[in-house]
């Protein structure tokens, strides 16, 4: 039966095996091919539709019942199919599909295409795949979907002297008579098109590390063998624990990590050959700081849990893509703390908790699924909701019924389902047959709705008394009425012994009987509900009291609840301030105060300069911990220490203003690199604090920096400190560079990042607006609208006004929602500027 949405295919002709042979001209940026697909025709036909969009069809054969029949292809470039009208009538049954076809490298990113390097003998080029999502239809004709499991079987034909790599290990090198290489790799388990890579140029390969059941290689351009000892400690310790954890052996005949220099995303899970932007795969642990080392584990702990949760076992179609995402979120937390346990990481997967939280908030939240239709809605669901939202459920779900039970049913899911499709209905299954929880009734409170609760706290005669009802900041969108199953995790003391409970709210009020009265109480214990929380006065005032006392986590729950409280209008700024005096006067956890300070940076960002003396405030906040000022090159004695030092160097530097700090800065600046040898905490934030008060020769410094960086990391530090220019000419030439020479993947986020700029901000929104055609034409499409995310920054009327007219007529198709996010927080940020505008008025009288 056709399908009735054009952008997707019916079945009467289903794949089953692929060969694929492309030949690469990476001097002139082409490509052409050829692909035989064996498939199944399901009843006789005289017409075969897939996809394919910008290849040209040189020519198309198709067998069945040992004849040979020509066709007709013709190419719609709005529904991106390819559609074969055949000279005869084919039966039902076996048919081979032999199509030539040809295209072009292109620069954007997606589908097959070239990313520039230089080597020391100049300029190179990579070709490079990236297939999800849904863009194998750019490099080979296919039936893209992913449903569509099959076989894949790969050659890859390219100059002598080039290295090429695919997704299963290479069987065959032969050189041809017109001096190429052909590679022959083995055939691919049966898997989704947008899982299919390949990576051709002149490339490097590390030694090979056994892992678990397999084999790991790390794979980059010249000259970088010496950063790969992190990644392949990091990924022979996934792939061992993730064989453990999930019950199977690695599904693939190898892994190789691949390091490109041009990636849109951070990181892409194709079977076997890995992709990553450099930054997050090539490390040098001497030179790295621990954020940068942490998000680099992270990120290929992801992807090589991907093998098993969305390659070995896919999704149904792309509205399901947030389970493999989330999932593989969730999972890269769990794994990295076995890696690292010193790392705290639970702590550190708040900051992006946090922010998946500040979209949840928002009336134009979204459902974490909802229903994809078109390949730029596929494009949309790649978003924070996704990803950490998705994650922080499956955190709070698992803590519920417990690590064991979680575990069980995720093994019976992969088991049951290996090499097929799924929806979430099938994960509920499983785990409800491991936990003997009705899974489907929780989560799809959760999972079919969006925004979250707020949980509120009180006593009663007989213990406490809970509440819920949807959260949502002031100036928003309503949220729907509506309620959740919420499991909740209480901690405390009682008569000043400590008790703990679970209890699942799913009502919309629930009493708790207790065996006394509570001293204080916190309501999500290790922060592992995706809720907000809010007690009552006496129970405030307890919990603040009894802040240092709690675990690292749970004071960073405290912090950022009271920032949401704030934005909601349930808090005074006076309240906000006292709860961050209260943690930080003992705080000593550098996530916490990471937390800490994106709340007072993004207060600075909407309050008028009358409401808050944001320097004594900083001050007051770090009290003496980096007195004396001379004294802040001095290495402290762990690297957590390490790590909260410069985290207040950089806090006291920029948002502090203070003159030690930044004549300290200026200092270690002139010394680098030996003034901060063996301390890439201090590096880091030493050029961030020159970057905010930059003059014109510091700016050239950091440009040198930027341009001769030996890693990747000092690359993006050097573009950071770049972004935040105070001066309006440097701010103008900071743009120029994001929209000339800064690498594709990266411009978009500097230039959001450089909107938060309280000098330089407005200026740089408006140089986008004023290029903004440009701009979509040379970066990624999926990087548009985190670009346009630095509006969030924004706060003055004016500024609203303008950005709100611009977007009435300028449209991102691909991320409609997203976009509406972004406008609907500039009118929040704007509702609190003039609840803050009141204060300062007042405080002038």
């Amino acid at each position: 039966m056709p399908s009735q949405n054009p952008h997707r295919l019916d079945r009467s002709v289903v794949p089953n095996a692929y060969r694929v042979h492309i030949a690469t001209d990476l001097e002139g940026a082409l490509f052409e091919g050829t692909v035989s697909i064996d498939a199944v025709a399901s009843e006789a036909t005289t017409t075969i539709v897939c996809h394919a969009v910008d290849l040209s069809i040189a020519s198309v054969v198709v067998h069945s019942d040992e004849a040979t029949i020509g066709a007709t292809a013709s190419l719609d470039p709005e529904t991106e199919r390819l559609t074969l009208e055949l000279d005869d009538q084919i039966a039902a049954g076996p048919v081979r599909i032999e199509i030539a076809f040809h295209g072009t490298l292109n620069d954007r990113l997606v589908g097959y295409y070239r990313s520039a390097f230089n080597t020391d003998l100049g300029p190179a080029t990579m070709g490079v795949t990236q297939f999800e999502a849904p863009y194998a239809r750019r490099a080979f004709p296919c039936w893209d979907e992913p449903e569509f499991k099959a076989t894949f079987t790969v050659s890859l034909t390219c100059d002598e002297g080039l290295t090429a790599v695919s997704n299963t290990r290479e069987l065959n090198r032969t050189l041809l008579a017109d001096g190429r290489t052909r590679f022959d790799f083995a055939q691919t388990m049966i898997m989704s098109t947008y899982l299919v890579a390949w990576v051709v140029g002149e490339l490097e390969i590390s030694e090979t590390v056994d892992a678990g059941t397999t084999q790991v290689r790390v794979i980059h351009r010249p000259g970088q063998g010496h950063l790969t000892s992190f990644a392949l400690e990091c990924a022979a310790h996934a792939v061992a624990w993730f064989e453990d954890y999930y019950g199977i052996d690695y599904p693939g005949d190898k892994l190789d990590l691949i390091a490109v220099p041009d990636f849109a995303f951070g990181a892409m899970e194709n079977l076997g050959c890995v992709t990553f932007r450099e930054n997050l795969l090539l490390i040098d642990p001497e030179r790295s700081n621990r954020s940068e080392q942490e998000r680099a584990a992270t990120v290929i702990e992801h992807e090589i849990a991907h093998m098993w949760f969305g390659d070995l076992v896919t999704m149904q179609w792309w509205e399901g893509i947030w389970l493999n995402e989330a999932f593989a979120t969730f999972m890269e937390f769990c794994c990295a703390d076995s890696f690292r346990p010193d790392w705290d990481i639970w702590t550190s997967f708040g900051l992006s908790k946090s922010q998946a939280f500040e979209t949840d908030a928002l009336g134009n939240t979204r459902p974490i699924e909802y229903e994809v239709t078109t390949p730029a809605q596929a494009e949309g669901m790649f978003d924070i909701l996704t990803y950490e939202k998705g994650a922080s459920v499956l955190r709070m779900f698992e803590r519920w019924v417990g690590k064991a039970a979680f575990r069980d049913g995720v093994r019976q899911y992969l088991g049951r389902h290996a090499y097929g499709n799924t929806d979430a209905a099938d994960l509920w299954d499983a785990l409800s047959e491991s936990s003997g929880v009705d899974v489907k009734a929780m989560m799809n409170t959760w999972i079919l709705q969006g925004g979250h609760p707020l949980i509120t706290v009180e006593r009663s005669e007989s213990g406490l008394r809970l509440s819920q009802r949807p959260f949502g900041f002031e100036g928003g969108d309503d949220a729907p009425d509506t309620h959740w199953i919420v499991p909740v995790r209480l901690s405390g003391t009682i008569g000043g012994e400590p008790f703990e409970r679970q209890v699942l709210l799913d009502q919309p009020e629930l009493g708790i009987d207790l065996d006394g009265p509570v001293d204080w109480v916190t309501a999500n214990s290790g922060f592992t509900g995706f809720y907000r929380t809010e007690y009552a006065p006496d129970l405030q005032a307890g919990l603040q009291a009894s802040i240092a006392g709690l675990s690292a986590v749970d004071r960073y729950a405290f912090i950022d609840d009271s920032w949401a409280l704030f934005l909601a209008n349930r808090r005074t700024l006076e309240e906000l301030m006292d709860s961050l005096s209260s943690l930080t006067a003992t705080e000593t956890e550098p996530s916490v105060w990471r937390r800490v300070v994106g709340i007072v940076a993004a207060l600075r960002s909407i309050a008028p300069s009358t409401a808050v003396d944001f320097a004594a405030f900083v001050e007051h906040l770090i009290g003496d911990r980096l007195a004396p000022a001379a004294d802040t090159t001095r290495a402290p004695a762990t690297p957590a220490e390490l790590d909260l030092h410069a985290v207040l160097f950089r806090f006291a530097g920029t948002i502090g203003e203070s003159t030690d700090v930044v004549a300290q800065a200026h200092e270690l600046f002139a010394g680098l690199p030996d003034s901060t040898a063996g301390n890439p905490e201090l590096a880091a934030a030493v050029l961030d604090v020159v970057g905010a008060h930059a003059s014109t020769a510091d700016f050239d410094r950091l440009l040198d920096i930027f341009h001769t960086a030996a890693t990747a990391q000092e690359e993006l530090r050097a573009l950071s400190a770049l972004s935040q220019a105070p001066d309006l000419e440097l701010v103008r030439r900071f743009c120029d560079l994001c929209a000339t020479e800064v690498r594709t993947q990266n411009a978009p986020y500097a230039l959001a990042q450089a909107m938060s700029s309280p000098v330089g901000g407005p200026l740089v929104w408006r140089f986008v607006a004023e290029n903004w055609e440009s701009l979509l034409e040379r970066f990624p499409s999926s990087s548009i609208v985190r670009m346009a995310g630095g509006i969030r920054s924004f706060s003055t009327p004016d500024l609203v006004e303008e950005i709100h007219a611009f977007f009435a007529d300028n449209d991102l198709p691909q991320s409609r929602l997203t976009l509406a996010q972004h406008l609907e927080r500039l009118r929040v940020n704007g509702a609190v500027r003039q609840r803050l505008a009141l204060i300062g008025d007042q405080r002038a009288q």
